[in-house]
């Protein structure tokens, strides 16, 4: 069950790249919510929150960490 909201979570909210969709440009970390780390708790995943510097619209972005 936890897999399934977690897969289905990832396609509909958590964008997944390096540029923004809507215009291209790179993204700037800000402050999370909490209602974003109560989603994190409850889903298990690490996300954190990004802004695009040009348009300024916010991302919710899967951290991925390479060891």
């Amino acid at each position: 069950m936890l897999f399934f909201f977690n897969n289905l979570f990832l396609k509909i909210f958590v964008h997944d790249a390096d540029l923004c969709p809507a215009c291209g440009n790179e993204f700037e970390r800000i402050h999370r919510t909490t209602s974003d780390r109560l989603l994190c708790i409850i889903s298990g995943l690490k996300l954190r929150r990004f802004e695009c510097t040009k348009c300024g619209r916010e991302y919710l972005l899967l951290v991925r960490r390479n060891r």
